[in-house]
Formats: structure tokens, C-alpha cells, sequence
């Protein structure tokens, strides 16, 4: 499917004339050796002259043919044909604007090959692998889940800032397929480690002092510093391995405004 066309060239309207010519000159030929047949066939004209008359043909058939072929090819670099069926998803340049080589000129997707691109940060790349079940959530379908499969993971660092520190993932819709627009928003979760019977708190309550791990508990109306040895986390929850017991109260905000060790709190819960 033709997607965009360039306008002619100088050097394109030249061939376009010559063919021009070159097809007068051949329709002429072809009627000037139909006329001679005719005449050899009654006699008044010789063998030699009809032979003449064939080779002028042939000579005007392959120029004409051989300059159309040139300005297929011609016509060829000028043309850009999708390579796949699809449909315009945005528009690079505008009619009549300059262009280099290697520009981006348009965006096309497949709606029928949509995938989610999701950012993951370094801690949690390297537990990701190829074919790894996903379960993806879109706004757009109100919580229900779909099921996909991871099957890129970018080699780099996404963007040009690397302090981010995050990996772009691609994920392929598996199973029952939801119907998509370019540019949805949507949630994944990949299930990276199984734990049972374990303590895990909000990761936003832990605070790094001096290379070690802590959190503010509260005992008897009061804030107390607490060292805590972690496990698995993620952006929402932490497992805690040692250092916390269940039923202790953790203060999920470390940064709010007054607090520090041994101050009385009134907690909410």
C-alpha cells in the first residue's frame, strides 16, 4: 500500500517526454510494418524492404519499453509503500517540506500486534526473563486482568538520562485480546518470586542512614528507630527478614515534618 509519493523530479518529467516520443515513434513503426506486410504479401515490395522495416519496429519497441522500465525504477524511489497493513498513527512532516536521508517521515502500527511498554527499574531487570507470564490491567477496561508474555528487554538504559536507571520491557498480548488504541495507558505485574508467611511493610517507610536499612516504629505512643534486614521488594512492599515482628506498628511516612527517634506520635490507623 502506497503511503506517501514524492513529486516528480527534473530528471523524471526529461523520461516522461522521451517516452513520450519514443511511443510516437513506436506506434508509427508498428503501423509502417503492418502497411509493408501487406505490400510484400502483393508483391510490391522486396523481402530486403520488409526486413528494414522489421528491425526499425524492434529498435523502436525496445526503447520505447526499455524507458518505461526506467521510469519505473525511477518512479520506484519515489514511492513509499507500507510494509505491512496498518494505519497511520502520526504525521512527521508536512507537503512540500524538505526531508534528509534516514528522516522519519511517518508512524504506522498494527493494531492487530499492540504491545505495553513498561519502564523497569535496574534492582528489577535482571529477575526478568523472555516468555515471563505478565498480568496487564488497562484504565480504559476498568480492572479486568489480561494475561501476556514479556518478549523484549532493552540491552540499555531507557532515555538520556541514566541516573533513572530503568529498562524498557515490551509485553505481547497473550489469550483473550482486549481491542486498543495506540497511546493507552496500562499497569503490568510480573511475578518474579513466590513467598508465603512472611512479614512485608509499604518499601515508601524505609530509609537508608549510614548503609543500613530503618524504619520508625511505634511502641507506647512513641517513635523509635528500628534496623531492619529486607528481602524481595518492589515499588509497593519490602519483605522484612529479620529485625520486625508481626503486629509491630510502622510509620509508612520517615520524611513527615517533626519527626525523629523517641518523640511521642499519635498514631493512625
Amino acid at each position: 500500500q502506497v503511503i506517501l509519493k514524492f513529486d516528480l523530479t527534473e530528471e523524471e518529467v526529461k523520461l516522461q517526454s522521451r517516452i513520450d516520443e519514443l511511443k510516437t515513434t513506436f506506434i508509427d513503426a508498428e503501423k509502417n510494418l503492418k502497411r509493408l506486410k501487406g505490400l510484400f504479401n502483393d508483391g510490391i515490395i522486396s523481402q530486403q524492404d520488409l526486413d528494414a522495416a522489421q528491425k526499425l519496429f524492434d529498435i523502436s519497441k525496445t526503447n520505447y519499453d526499455a524507458s518505461v522500465k526506467e521510469l519505473s525504477i525511477l518512479q520506484g524511489y519515489s514511492i513509499i509503500k507500507a510494509p505491512f497493513k496498518g494505519v497511520i498513527s502520526k504525521k512527521l512532516v508536512e507537503v512540500g517540506e524538505l526531508v534528509t536521508v534516514g528522516a522519519p517521515l511517518i508512524e504506522i502500527v498494527d493494531p492487530d500486534r499492540l504491545y505495553v511498554s513498561a519502564t523497569i527499574d535496574e534492582v528489577d531487570v535482571a529477575r526478568l526473563k523472555l516468555g515471563q507470564p505478565v498480568n496487564i490491567t488497562l484504565d480504559a477496561y476498568h480492572g479486568e486482568i489480561f494475561n501476556g508474555t514479556i518478549y523484549k528487554i532493552s540491552p540499555i538504559v531507557a532515555g538520556q538520562k541514566q541516573e533513572t536507571r530503568t529498562f524498557e520491557i515490551r509485553v505481547e498480548f497473550k489469550g483473550k485480546k482486549p481491542v486498543l488504541k495506540t497511546g493507552m495507558s496500562a499497569d503490568i505485574e510480573v511475578l518474579t518470586d513466590m513467598l508465603s508467611n512472611v512479614i512485608f511493610i509499604p518499601t515508601q517507610s524505609i530509609m537508608d542512614r549510614q548503609g543500613k536499612k530503618m524504619v520508625y516504629i511505634i511502641k507506647d505512643n512513641k517513635a523509635y528507630l528500628k534496623e531492619i534486614e529486607i528481602g524481595i521488594s518492589n515499588w509497593n512492599f519490602t519483605e522484612i527478614k529479620n529485625g520486625l515482628a508481626e503486629g509491630d506498628l510502622v510509620i509508612i511516612e520517615p520524611d513527615a515534618e517533626g519527626l525523629k527517634n523517641n518523640v511521642k506520635v499519635n498514631p493512625v490507623k
